[in-house]
């Protein structure tokens, strides 16, 4: 990363192909290193439920990372 290199994080309200692509490739790399009974993290419709924020890293405009979060009950 240079000095030049630009970061954006956005929220993302549903699955876009980025997302989808990001998400495919955590669930193949854990996939070899985990049983499916060892991972437990959520389907992808899950992750968009209306308690859950997606935020989706950018570097230089290309999708590079992810993170979702709980929101707290109103």
């Amino acid at each position: 990363m240079s000095s030049a290199d630009e970061i954006t994080i956005e929220l993302v309200p549903a699955a876009t192909d980025d997302v989808r692509a990001l998400v495919g490739e955590l669930d193949q790399i854990l996939s070899v290193e985990y049983t499916p009974e060892q991972r437990h993290g959520l389907a992808l419709d899950a992750i968009f439920a209306p308690n859950i924020r997606f935020f989706l890293a950018r570097l230089n405009g290309a999708a590079a990372g992810w993170r979702s979060s709980p929101t707290s009950p109103r």
